[in-house]
C-alpha cells in the first residue's frame, strides 16, 4: 500500500497571493524592498486591514512608498471614503490613517490625531484631534497619552490642567515613552502640576536622553553643568551637550561653546567655542550671537571683525540677550509707542532674570489679557515673583487674588501678608483693605484699634470708603474714642468722595444736630444724594423727611415713592410704613387693604415684629385677604418670638378659635 504524501502548509506569500489579507499585511512586515512592502500593505489596507492601513500612511509620510497608479486609480471605488488625489503624500497618508483609526486601531488613532493637531496634510481641528488621541490613550496607546498631556499642559481646547498633564506623561514614562519621560522631566523640574523636584526630572532627562532625545540631552546638560538635582559633573555635562548640539539643538551648541570657552569639562578651546557659537548663532541664539559678538569685537579666538560683530551684537540686542534694566527698557518704549505686544517679549525676557518691574509688567498682560491671552495663574506666577522683591503694586495685586482665589487658591492669611506688606509701603487701597482685614479678623486677628489706625491712614491720602469706615468707628467708638465731631468732618470727607452710606449718615447727623448744627434742610440734600445712588436706607429717610415735612414741604405722594423704592429693596421700616399709609388712608392716598397686606407682607417676610403682628390680625379679621385662622396663629407666633406681649394673648386666644388640627398645621408653617 502507497504512502500517503505529507501535506504541506502554505507559505506567506502563498496565503497572500491567495487572497488573505492578514497574511498580506504579515508579509510586508518581512520585506525589506519598501516598493514591494507599500505593494502588500496597500492591497491588505483596501481590505480593510487597520495595522496595514496605519503602516501605509507612515510609508506614504516617510516618502518611503508612492502611488501605485492604475491599481490605485481602480481601488478608490472599493473604498468607504473617497480618497484624495494621488500626488499628495501627506493628504494620501492622512487618509490612511483616518481608515486605520475608524476601524480602532491605537497607532492609526494617534498618527491621524497628530495630523489634525498639526494640519499637515488636513485642515486643522484640535478638537477631533483630542478625541482621536483620547481613543488611542483609552487603549494605552503611550505616544497618545504623551500627545494628550501635552494638549493639557498647554490649555488647548481642554482647561489648562498641569496635574492631568502630568498623570499622562506619567503613564507615557512608565510604558518607556521617550517624549513622555522628557516632558514629565520637563514638569518636575519647572513644578508644573507637580510639586519641583530636580532629581526626579534629572532621572527621566537621562532616561530620555540615552534615547537619542536631543531636548532631554540638553537639558540633563544644565542640571548636570549646575549640579541640579545631581551632583555637579562638567565633564558628563559637556558629554550631553555634544550629544545634543550633534543633534543639530541649537541651545546646547551654545552651552557647549561656553563650557569649552571657560575649559569646563574639557579642555579650553577658543576657536572650538567660536565653531559652536556660531553654529547655534546661525539657528538663530540670541545668546550665542551676543557671544560670538563680543569675540568679534575683541578678536578673542578669531580675527576682529567689527561690521560682523556689530551686526550680531544688534541682532542680540533686538532677541533680549541683553542685561534685564536695559531689555525691560526696551519693552517700555515699545510699550509708549502703542507696541505694547511687542513689548511683551522684551518685559518676558527681562522678568525671566529676575526684573521686578518687568515681571509686574507680564503679570498684567497675562492678567489684562489684551495682548496675549488671559491667564490668571500666570499673572499669579509673575505678581508673586514681583512682591517677594518689594515690588508694592504687586503685593497689592497678588493680596487681591489669594482674597478672592483668582488665578490662586483662595487664602485669607496670604491676602493679609501682601496687603500688609503694600500697606506699609504706603499703598492707599491695601491700607483700606488691611483696614477691613483687621475690622472683620479676615486672615488675622480682629483688632479695631488697627483697623482705625489703617483707615485713617488711607483716609488721609483720599480713600473715600476708608474716609467713611474712620468716620463710623469715630462715631460709635470702634477701636478709637468716640468723637461726633471727628466723625462728622470725616463723613463730609467720604460723602464729597461719593459714597452713598456716608451722604446717608452726614443727612443723618445734619438732621440729628450730631457734630453739627441740626439743619435739615441740608440733610434733606445728602439724603437725596445718596438715595438717587439706590441706598434703600437713605431712601427711607428722605421718606420720612417728605412725609413729615422736615427740611422739605411735607409731601405724601413724594414720601410714597421714596418708601416705595426702599421697600422694593427689602427695607422692612419702609415697607412697614407703607403699609400703615394704605391701611388708614393719609392726605391724598384713600385706605386700600389690598395694599396694605401687600406691604405688610414684605415688611413681615424680613422680621418685622409690629407688621407680623398687624397682618396675623387681618388674617384672623379676613381684612385685604381671606379669613385664614392657620396664617394668623402662624404670624402671631412669629411676632410673640419678638417679644410683643400683645400678639403672646392674641395667639392663646386663637386656639380657642381652631380646629386641633388647625393648631397643628399652624405650629408645623412656625418651624419652618
Amino acid at each position: 500500500m502507497a504512502a500517503k504524501k505529507a501535506k504541506t502548509e502554505p507559505t506567506l506569500l502563498e496565503q497572500a497571493k491567495a487572497g488573505d489579507a492578514q497574511a498580506m499585511f504579515r508579509l510586508s512586515l518581512t520585506l525589506s524592498d519598501d516598493a514591494e512592502a507599500a505593494l502588500w500593505l496597500n492591497k491588505a489596507a483596501a481590505k480593510g486591514v487597520a495595522p496595514a492601513q496605519n503602516n501605509l500612511g507612515v510609508m506614504l509620510a516617510q516618502g518611503r512608498a508612492t502611488s501605485p497608479g492604475s491599481l490605485w486609480e481602480r481601488l478608490k471605488g472599493k473604498l468607504s471614503r473617497t480618497k484624495p488625489d494621488t500626488g499628495d503624500a501627506a493628504a494620501e497618508a492622512v487618509h490612511w490613517y483616518r481608515q486605520a483609526a475608524e476601524r480602532g486601531d491605537a497607532h492609526g488613532q494617534c498618527n491621524y490625531g497628530w495630523r489634525l493637531a498639526t494640519g499637515n496634510g488636513v485642515p486643522q481641528n484640535i478638537d477631533e484631534a483630542i478625541k482621536w488621541y483620547r481613543l488611542a490613550a483609552d487603549q494605552n496607546h503611550a505616544l497618545a497619552l504623551n500627545n494628550l498631556g501635552v494638549m493639557y499642559a498647554r490649555g488647548e481646547s481642554v482647561g489648562r490642567d498641569e496635574k492631568k498633564a502630568v498623570q499622562h506623561f506619567q503613564k507615557a514614562a512608565d510604558m518607556a515613552e521617550t517624549l513622555g519621560r522628557y516632558n514629565l522631566g520637563v514638569m518636575c523640574l519647572h513644578g508644573r502640576g507637580v510639586k519641583s523636584n530636580p532629581t526626579a526630572a534629572a532621572k527621566w532627562f537621562r532616561l530620555a536622553a540615552d534615547k537619542g532625545h536631543a531636548s532631554a540631552q540638553f537639558a540633563l546638560g544644565r542640571l548636570l553643568a549646575g549640579g541640579e538635582g545631581v551632583e555637579q559633573n562638567d565633564t558628563e555635562a559637556v558629554h550631553f551637550y555634544r550629544e545634543a548640539a550633534g543633534r543639530s539643538h541649537a541651545l546646547a551648541q551654545n552651552n557647549l561653546g561656553v563650557m569649552f570657552a571657560l575649559g569646563r569639562g574639557v579642555e579650553q578651546d577658543e576657536e572650538e567655542a567660536i565653531r559652536c557659537y556660531g553654529q547655534a548663532a546661525d539657528q538663530g541664539v540670541a545668546a550665542a550671537k551676543q557671544n560670538l559678538g563680543w569675540r568679534l569685537a575683541l578678536g578673542q579666538g578669531v580675527e576682529r571683525d567689527e561690521n560682523g560683530a556689530q551686526e550680531l551684537l544688534e541682532q542680540a540686542a533686538s532677541e533680549g540677550a541683553l542685561p534685564p534694566d536695559m531689555t525691560f527698557q526696551l519693552g517700555t518704549q515699545l510699550a509708549g509707542s502703542g507696541r505694547e505686544a511687542d513689548a511683551v517679549h522684551w518685559y518676558q525676557m527681562a522678568a525671566e532674570q529676575g526684573h521686578a518691574e518687568a515681571q509686574f509688567q507680564m503679570g498684567r498682560v497675562y492678567y489684562e489679557g489684551k495682548v496675549v491671552p488671559t491667564d490668571n495663574a500666570a499673572a499669579a506666577y509673575y505678581f508673586e515673583h514681583a512682591a517677594e522683591q518689594g515690588h508694592t503694586e504687586s503685593q497689592h495685586r497678588l493680596g487681591a487674588m489669594y482674597a478672592t482665589g483668582d488665578g490662586v487658591l483662595p487664602n485669607l492669611h496670604e491676602a493679609a501678608r501682601w496687603y500688609l506688606a503694600a500697606a506699609e509701603a504706603g499703598h492707599t487701597e491695601s491700607q483700606f483693605l488691611i483696614g477691613t482685614f483687621f475690622e472683620n479678623g479676615e486672615g488675622l486677628s480682629a483688632d479695631d484699634v488697627q483697623a482705625a489706625q489703617w483707615y485713617r491712614r488711607a483716609a488721609e491720602s483720599g480713600h473715600g470708603l476708608a474716609a467713611f469706615n474712620l468716620a463710623y468707628q469715630l462715631d460709635v467708638g470702634q477701636g478709637v474714642s468716640a468723637d461726633e465731631k471727628d466723625a462728622f468732618q470725616w463723613y463730609q470727607v467720604a460723602a464729597e468722595d461719593g459714597i452713598a452710606s456716608a451722604q446717608c449718615n452726614l443727612g443723618a447727623m445734619y438732621a440729628q444736630g450730631r457734630g453739627t448744627a441740626i439743619d435739615e434742610s441740608i440733610a434733606v440734600e445728602w439724603y437725596n444724594k445718596a438715595a438717587m445712588q439706590g441706598l434703600a436706607s437713605a431712601q427711607y429717610n428722605l421718606a420720612l423727611m417728605h412725609h413729615h415735612g422736615r427740611g422739605v414741604r411735607a409731601d405724601e405722594l413724594e414720601a410714597i415713592e421714596w418708601y416705595r423704592a426702599a421697600a422694593n429693596q427689602g427695607h422692612a421700616a419702609a415697607a412697614f410704613a407703607l403699609a400703615i399709609i394704605y391701611d388708614h388712608g393719609e392726605g391724598a392716598v384713600y385706605e386700600d387693604d389690598t395694599e396694605a397686606v401687600k406691604w405688610y407682607e414684605l415688611a413681615a417676610e424680613t422680621g418685622h415684629g409690629r407688621a407680623q403682628l398687624i397682618l396675623a390680625e387681618m388674617y384672623r379679621r379676613g381684612q385685604g385677604v381671606p379669613e385664614d385662622y392657620v396664617m394668623a396663629y402662624s404670624l402671631f407666633s412669629r411676632a410673640a418670638a419678638q417679644g410683643i406681649e400683645l400678639a403672646a394673648n392674641a395667639k392663646m386666644l386663637m386656639t380657642r378659635l381652631m380646629t386641633p388640627s388647625q393648631v397643628a398645621e399652624a405650629q408645623s408653617l412656625c418651624r419652618i
